[in-house]
């Protein structure tokens, strides 16, 4: 068992190896419960039936049976995995996006950057935090409590104007609808719009990243999500 400088430990699985850390992220998906072999007879994708030479394998993500052709290896970075395993096709898919989100996304999420909020008055820093629970709000003219990604329940993207004024698809703020930790649970709107004396860019970027990061971590089994994206 081997650990790394950031405290992480090598461990091998029936899965395969993983690298898991001390302190867990918000991303972060359990091993599957593996569906039993002598209760699959056929593919979960293609529902062709399994025989010496067409044989069985598990989905490391999800657990379902699947044959080679309904199966590819992919990078599982929310399972820990050091080497890309075994998952079936429609997990494929949800894998891709993943890695899109860990390469180009999770970093500028972490590293902040600078927002108008609609219910407070100045300009904020909001950055994901170490373990990726929460929206950590700093600066403006009083303090802001920090947003758990997990009370998030609606997105809506607000989009610009072209300078003739005719409405174009591009990204130039988001509204969150989150659940307050009162007692009544009280329902809160606040709209991040991009600060106008800090790099527009990096805060349609960490927008981007924020929105991108909220649909992963709610989508379900298959492709749905519980996270409402209004127009």
């Amino acid at each position: 068992m081997a650990t790394s400088s950031e405290g992480k430990i090598l461990q091998h699985t029936r899965h395969g190896l993983r690298m898991v850390g001390k302190k867990a992220s918000f991303f972060d998906l359990p091993e599957p419960i593996w569906h039993p072999d002598e209760k699959s007879a056929v593919c979960d994708n293609c529902k062709n039936k399994f025989t010496i030479t067409h044989r069985r394998h598990h989905c490391r993500r999800c657990g379902s049976v699947i044959c080679s052709d309904c199966s590819e290896k992919q990078t599982l970075r929310r399972m820990g995995f050091v080497d890309p395993v075994l998952v079936c096709l429609h997990c494929a898919r949800l894998c891709q996006g993943e890695e899109e989100f860990y390469k180009h996304h999770l970093k500028i999420l972490e590293n902040g950057a600078y927002f108008e909020l609609s219910d407070a008055d100045g300009i904020h820093n909001c950055k994901l935090s170490s373990d990726h629970f929460q929206i950590i709000v700093t600066g403006g003219s009083g303090s802001h409590p920090s947003l758990l990604m997990s009370s998030i329940m609606e997105i809506k993207s607000i989009t610009g104007h072209a300078p003739d004024g005719t409405p174009t698809n591009k990204l130039n703020g988001l509204k969150l609808t989150y659940r307050s930790d009162t007692e009544d649970g009280e329902e809160i709107d606040v709209t991040l719009s991009p600060s106008p004396s800090h790099s527009r860019k990096q805060s349609i970027d960490w927008l981007k990243g924020l929105k991108k990061g909220l649909m992963i971590i709610h989508a379900r089994e298959r492709g749905n999500s519980c996270l409402v994206e209004s127009n």
